[in-house]
């Protein structure tokens, strides 16, 4: 029985971003669907919408469970079509470097009238003050505290980060597990452990912390 995997890039991203996750995957036995979407031109609502039906009919097709592994903004995506339709076959869900409790860039980027045109209706759902309901479903996430962007983590980040969001601000009540690693947050996707990590999620419901210091 095989499990399937739905991919979700972030926001500005392309299907290209999870090329190599989704090879990962498909050598371990997973089917996979790689949706791409236009992550710059509507809400995150707006995407889930656009995406189910693909979603639903690769969830039916599947003779074992529909999983889903995200990045950034793809995690909220991914809640919102859960939420929507929750698909019977549902299995687990890991989130790359996911805003849940939003990030003080989007924040700023959303408060610019030179910037918030760039990003489109969707830089308000990762503010933090956006509405968010509970976590009802297997959730992992995999942080990272590596930053690419040390100017703009020392201006506008507090805390360990990614460069984009802060550790603290990729947690919610509700999650089944955490774990941060050292990796940025463009580069999650393609981190061979944060990949190995997702796969031992997908199969045992937790990850795997031995070598590994947990984020409290």
């Amino acid at each position: 029985m095989a499990d399937g995997v739905v991919l979700l890039h972030g926001l500005g991203r392309t299907p290209a971003s999870m090329w190599g996750a989704q090879a990962f995957l498909e050598m371990r036995g997973f089917h996979t669907l790689n949706p791409g979407y236009p992550s710059r031109r509507a809400s995150v609502d707006d995407h889930a919408a656009r995406l189910a039906s693909r979603v639903k009919n690769f969830a039916e097709k599947l003779d074992g469970e529909l999983h889903f592994l995200t990045h950034s903004m793809g995690g909220l995506v991914a809640w919102a079509l859960i939420a929507r339709e929750r698909p019977k076959n549902l299995g687990k869900v890991v989130m790359l470097a996911p805003p849940l409790g939003g990030s003080e860039i989007a924040d700023f980027i959303a408060g610019s009238a030179l910037l918030r045109p760039l990003f489109g209706p969707a830089i308000d759902d990762l503010t933090c003050s956006a509405e968010r309901g509970p976590i009802d479903f297997p959730v992992g996430v995999i942080a990272g505290d590596r930053t690419l962007n040390p100017l703009l983590s020392y201006f506008f980040l507090r805390g360990p980060n990614d460069g984009k969001v802060t550790v603290a601000r990729t947690r919610l009540p509700g999650l089944a597990d955490h774990i941060c690693l050292p990796a940025t947050h463009t580069l999650l996707p393609w981190d061979f452990d944060a990949l190995r990590q997702a796969v031992v999620f997908f199969r045992e419901g937790a990850f795997q912390k031995k070598g590994l210091e947990r984020v409290r």
